[in-house]
């Protein structure tokens, strides 16, 4: 199983990376309030410019993560699904033709929400039937993301069985899940859980440690409250094909030589996750 990183602070250290042994990255677009920069015209060679530089390095993009609307913010507009839709629905479209040009067909998303079960499903429902013509076009499965809302809130799209809806709903190759395990940790989640209930439909991870009520983005087996052996036990058990994709920064104001170390350490800790898993 291929293991990559986010590419978030790392744009210096892509030929280390590679010597580290990642064997690609988790690119994140810009955030939402970037709307201007992401729909102008020379963004697209922009984007295309950090993945040659990425490509050179002998690294993939293994996985984009889409440009998404943060939960704790005011919704947008009078707070509707069609002011949301107008905001990021050519944004989202954008991307995902980018994502293609990237040779990367797995795109992780935060799809919309409200207060009512009903009116997020309802908005959702029609925004993936808006963005499918663009993944078939381009071959880009989008990963739907678990996520939570303000104060580590229910959103409803933070189980597994939020995530099935949308890809029972839809039953097409280009809707798939994406299990983030520290978002499942902040909700009192079990990630192992969540993987044998996602089965199949598991197309991405972004893989990190927390603590409940918590989004701290640490190294996984740094908090004891999950079983990363039998996590990945899960992930072959259910015959997940994407990346050990770690959703981890380094800290901050640090030097080049230790961020290096940290990214070695993240690395041998999925690695030795792997090995332990093929010897027992």
């Amino acid at each position: 199983m291929d293991i990559s990183i986010r590419n978030r602070g790392i744009e210096d250290l892509y030929p280390d990376l590679k010597q580290i042994g990642f064997d690609g990255v988790d690119f994140g677009f810009p955030g939402w309030n970037r709307r201007e920069k992401i729909l102008a015209e020379d963004f697209e060679s922009t984007i295309l410019q950090t993945y040659r530089r990425i490509a050179d390095a002998g690294l993939k993009v293994s996985q984009v993560h889409l440009t998404y609307y943060p939960g704790h913010l005011p919704p947008l507009g009078n707070g509707t699904y069609a002011d949301f839709e107008d905001y990021m629905l050519p944004i989202l479209l954008k991307e995902i033709a980018l994502t293609a040009k990237m040779n990367c067909h797995l795109a992780a998303i935060h799809l919309y929400f409200e207060e009512s079960l009903e009116k997020s499903r309802e908005g959702n429902l029609q925004l993936i039937q808006k963005l499918l013509p663009t993944l078939e076009e381009h071959g880009v499965i989008l990963a739907i993301e678990n996520i939570f809302g303000l104060g580590f809130g229910d959103v409803h799209l933070s189980t597994a069985e939020d995530l099935l809806f949308y890809v029972d709903h839809f039953k097409s190759d280009c809707v798939g899940a994406c299990l983030d395990t520290g978002h499942a940790v902040t909700r009192k989640q079990n990630p192992v859980e969540a993987v044998l209930k996602l089965g199949s439909a598991l197309k991405a991870l972004h893989v990190h440690s927390n603590m409940p009520g918590h989004d701290l983005h640490l190294p996984p087996c740094m908090i004891r409250n999950v079983d990363w052996q039998r996590f990945y036990a899960a992930l072959l058990e259910v015959d997940y094909r994407g990346a050990f994709n770690m959703e981890i920064s380094p800290p901050a104001n640090i030097s080049p030589k230790a961020a290096l170390g940290f990214f070695t350490l993240v690395h041998g800790i999925a690695e030795s996750l792997m090995l332990s898993e093929t010897k027992s």
